[in-house]
């Protein structure tokens, strides 16, 4: 705004206010401020010391019938653990930007709130374990593992001694929850509530979900923060982020929640994500435009919203560090809805809407806007262990075999140990760089894993336990070997490949199985498999790369062009097909000119019944589809 009250937005459109105008500016900081911009304008600071948060826990601990003892109560309780848990973070831990007494405090209240009014009991134990619980996660939720066991040892040596029912000795204090039994209260290990694995037939690799003492203990955090304010799961690939929030938006009762999934990549604007959040909604009351809400808006049937924002912090932020599309959100939440950007522009308020979202802090923009983030319950998905690996592939591997010989069902554990040793293993050695950029390792490969054994065994092929060994092994070389990308890594892989099979296999035979490619194919001719049925999926290892030549030499015929049938184009072209075969699976091939990936692409598509079309971009960036 210059001397002449002209308001200059971004867009160049030039506002001349009037006399009678005044605007008021809410910024959380003057960082992109001009020395002009503020020397024009009257600031106030409003200091969160000044303010307190005592005000904010007072005005939020009413709804209680007993409010007077409750709240009186609570605010003791409170007294006694923000300040010294607040200031451990600030000084010891990696403090996230949103985090401070006034914010904690506010999630804290709506949660507290949450959780006794599903209790009668109120007595002093069960006030202050629930305070305990509360902030243990609403102040040491966000943090990570080696900073949540600094957290630990604080809160069990500076505040245990001051609490009324402190945590068990055993464990962590996030290891525990409280189960307000009358007349003695007591905490319970989140281990009580993992639900067995149970495994539906025709099940495929998408639906597996097995659940594991991490997956237990955010479900059950997040159901009930739900109830009180958004839920923000932070997370690296393949933590299960997405998978408990869709668990826990189906938990909802349809009668009184509407849910609705939206996906967020990089290229989503505000627009686009204003135009999601409307679309499960209905028009459920009209009022005089001059009314705060032109438009009030809501689910059908008087339900409530709940919105699942997966991938929250995929889109990039401006030039100035705004994100437009959490600024959307923030104003759905803090002011009850949006403007309607394509007819009237009235404000459209939104009744009975929830947030919950999912976001990996390593892409995309990796934080999201403080004032935002304030309104959620931010939890921070524990790395994966070796138990946690352990556990969800022993279990569906054991499910896998309930039919087999015993022999086979023996080798279960050894397997499993052996693929828990070779997942870590790549891990430590081979670690992602500028130049080996594809070395990113997560539970996604011990899904691919579980992936090809639910897809290719099967009872005939697997009658032994040299045979399942042998499919385990290819799985694990097409997880983790395809990704190499130097002679040097496939070598060093081998050697821990073949350490892995002598340590936890070592009753069988592996050694020529290690050494040398095992070739496995699914285009071996029907006859060689004698047990498969009509219309099942055959994949067999093969006797030698001569076999397979001229099997696919024979299909190259029908090209136009004929490719050159080397080792390296057989094994290839058996890693192509197998993947084309895998449900919902996808391929990247990635190779400098001359390598041969498109030509040994199209032979596979041909060998596996696929049509092949080349998508590909003119210089006028309108897609052809070139077959």
């Amino acid at each position: 705004m210059d001397d002449n009250k002209v308001l200059v937005l971004m867009t160049s459109e030039r506002i001349p206010l009037t006399p009678s105008m005044r605007v008021i500016i809410e910024t959380s900081s003057l960082e992109h401020a001009s020395p002009a911009t503020v020397s024009r304008c009257g600031i106030v600071v409003v200091s969160a010391d000044t303010v307190g948060w005592r005000s904010i826990a007072c005005s939020m601990l009413v709804p209680f019938e007993d409010s007077a003892q409750t709240a009186a109560a609570l605010l003791q309780r409170l007294e006694l653990y923000v300040f010294a848990a607040t200031q451990f973070v600030t000084v010891n831990c990696a403090r996230p930007a949103w985090l401070n007494e006034m914010s904690a405090v506010a999630l804290a209240c709506n949660m507290l709130c949450s959780l006794l009014g599903g209790t009668a009991n109120r007595s002093p134990e069960v006030l202050d374990a629930l305070t305990q619980f509360t902030l243990v996660w609403v102040i040491g939720g966000a943090l990570k593992d080696a900073e949540r066991e600094q957290f630990d040892r604080f809160w069990r040596e500076e505040l245990g001694t001051v609490c009324v029912l402190s945590f068990p000795h055993s464990g962590s204090v996030f290891d525990f929850f409280l189960r307000p039994t009358s007349p003695a209260p007591q905490w319970a290990p989140f281990g009580d509530i993992v639900p067995p694995y149970v495994h539906e037939p025709g099940e495929g690799d998408q639906r597996v979900f097995v659940p594991t003492l991490e997956t237990a203990r955010v479900t059950f955090l997040a159901e009930r923060m739900i109830d009180s304010a958004g839920v923000l799961l932070l997370g690296g690939g393949g933590t299960a982020k997405t998978l408990i929030l869709a668990a826990v938006l189906r938990s909802r009762p349809a009668a009184e929640w509407a849910t609705a999934t939206i996906g967020v990549d990089g290229t989503t604007r505000a627009e686009d994500l204003q135009e999601a959040l409307e679309a499960p909604l209905e028009v459920r009351k009209r009022v005089h435009p001059t009314e705060d809400n032109a438009v009030l808006l809501g689910a059908p049937g008087s339900r409530r919203v709940l919105y699942f924002i997966d991938d929250l912090s995929s889109p990039p932020p401006k030039e100035w560090g705004v994100q437009p599309h959490v600024e959307l959100l923030r104003q759905m939440v803090d002011r009850g809805g949006f403007y309607d950007l394509k007819t009237t522009l009235h404000f459209c308020g939104v009744d009975g809407a929830r947030i919950v979202a999912a976001m990996n802090p390593m892409t995309g923009s990796a934080t999201i806007e403080a004032r935002m983030q304030r309104h959620l319950h931010t939890i921070r998905m524990a790395s994966p262990g070796s138990d946690a690996v352990r556990t969800i592939f022993g279990s569906v591997l054991r499910t896998l075999l309930q039919t087999s010989d015993a022999s086979v069902r023996e080798l279960a554990g050894g397997i499993t140990d052996a693929a828990v040793a070779m997942h870590f293993g790549v891990v430590e050695a081979f670690v992602p760089s500028v130049s080996t950029f594809l070395y990113r390792w997560d539970l996604r490969c011990v899904s691919a894993m579980l992936a090809g054994l639910l897809t290719f065994m099967r009872p005939a092929h697997c009658s032994s336990p040299l045979q399942l060994a042998r499919l385990w092994l290819n799985e694990t070389r097409r997880v983790y070997a395809d990704r190499l990308m130097t002679l040097e890594d496939a070598s060093r892989f081998d050697e821990l490949l073949a350490s892995a099979a002598e340590s936890h296999l070592a009753s069988l035979e592996l050694q020529p199985h290690t050494a040398a490619p095992d070739l496995f194919s699914t285009f071996l001719p029907r006859e060689a498999d004698h047990g498969a049925a009509d219309g099942e999926l055959s994949y067999l290892p093969a006797e030698s790369h001569d076999q397979l030549r001229a099997l696919l030499e024979e299909q190259q015929a029908r090209l136009p062009w004929k490719l050159i049938m080397t080792n390296y184009a057989v094994e290839y072209i058996c890693r192509i097909t197998r993947i084309l075969q895998l449900p919902r699976s996808h391929a990247m091939l990635i190779g400098v000119g001359m390598s041969g990936p498109k030509p040994l692409l199209r032979l596979a598509a041909l060998v596996e019944g696929f049509e092949y079309a080349a998508p590909t971009v003119s210089h006028s960036c309108e897609p052809r589809i070139q077959s």
